[in-house]
């Protein structure tokens, strides 16, 4: 999760905050007669400015957590007191403390907003899930669908096709989950500022590679697993969408042959945008998971809340409630042309 920056209000706001009371919002919404006339009322991007929250991500935080609740002006627009402003104080504390986002909103506000999706973790050799298909991604989906044909694809096109992906995705209004397998930190470094703004608008955003270390922003709700340097997923490239009008999985794993240049190297894909088949991708890394989580022991010293085994149990956890979800649709024809265009925008440009 990402802060928001400053906004200069209109309205004289900035030389008044030096008071510690930012104005009151216009119009005051009616209360009930349990509160007082004089409670003072503030507007979405007051309580932005004042907790450095992205008026966005508040918005994300309303509909994934139920945190902040704000009240309503007859108008229908947003309005906060001072008690939901020191929450998010509250919270944003917890937050740089490095508690992550659903246990910071538990924690000063008493909501229960389910497991946290941000938690670094580092899972175990490969030898030590052998149960999800040897730790393969690539593995797993190919066993569960043989009708779907692999093809070779090179870096530039992989590159093109995820790009086109990541912008299709973030166009959407509602996104349940995107899972993505990077091989290495670097590449996903590359990537961090599009994948951490994925992650505000996800109900999970996960990523994985295999190190060298963690590279998310501290405060960011982007769900990074570290994995070990020789975990068969070093040679993997993935990008899983699944949503009510997008689902899209591009499951590929690096050929043997060895490339003269890094923008050489080929890779053999499994690509599809059936729902069902994006629901069995999804089913595949929750597994991963799992069996990775169930398998590790916890660090010395760890609580079961810290530890990386109970962090990756509560990702896998929540993909699955994803996979749940049942009313998801194959993109209509309108989405699938608007990704062939996005990807066909982005062939020849830039490099993961």
């Amino acid at each position: 999760m990402t802060g928001g920056s400053h906004i200069a209000s209109s309205n004289g706001a900035g030389s008044r905050r030096s008071s510690g009371r930012p104005p009151s919002l216009d119009g005051a919404a009616q209360r009930g007669g349990e509160a007082a006339a004089s409670e003072r009322l503030f507007t979405l991007s007051e309580v932005a400015r004042l907790v450095g929250v992205a008026p966005a991500t508040l918005r994300t935080w309303e509909r994934r957590y139920g945190f902040p609740r704000p009240r309503r002006t007859p108008g229908g627009r947003r309005a906060y007191d001072g008690q939901a402003v020191e929450q998010l104080r509250r919270v944003q504390a917890l937050r740089r403390e490095g508690v992550s986002l659903p246990a910071a909103i538990t924690r000063a506000a008493g909501i229960a907003a389910g497991p946290p999706t941000n938690e670094l973790a580092v899972m175990p050799p490969a030898g030590a899930i052998s149960a999800a298909g040897g730790g393969s991604l690539f593995a797993a989906l190919r066993r569960r669908l043989p009708r779907l044909q692999s093809h070779v694809q090179t870096k530039a096109a992989l590159t093109a096709l995820s790009h086109g992906v990541e912008d299709e995705a973030a166009a959407n209004d509602e996104l349940w989950a995107i899972v993505g397998c990077f091989q290495r930190a670097r590449f996903l470094r590359s990537s961090l500022a599009r994948w951490e703004a994925l992650a505000e608008g996800a109900q999970v955003c996960l990523a994985l590679h295999c190190g060298p270390g963690g590279v998310r922003s501290p405060m960011s709700a982007l769900a990074e697993v570290v994995l070990e340097p020789r975990h068969p997923l070093a040679r993997e490239w993935s990008l899983v969408a699944y949503g009510p009008a997008l689902t899209f999985a591009l499951v590929a794993r690096e050929r043997l042959e060895p490339a003269s240049a890094d923008s050489d190297r080929t890779f053999e894909a499994l690509v599809t945008l059936d729902s069902e088949d994006v629901r069995t991708a999804i089913v595949c890394a929750a597994e991963l998971l799992a069996v990775a989580g169930s398998g590790r022991q916890p660090r010395k010293g760890a609580t079961p809340a810290a530890s990386p085994a109970s962090g990756l149990v509560e990702l896998a956890e929540r993909l699955r409630s994803v996979c749940a979800r049942r009313d998801a649709t194959s993109p209509a024809p309108t989405v699938a042309a608007s990704l062939l265009q996005r990807t066909l925008a982005r062939v020849g440009g830039g490099r993961r």
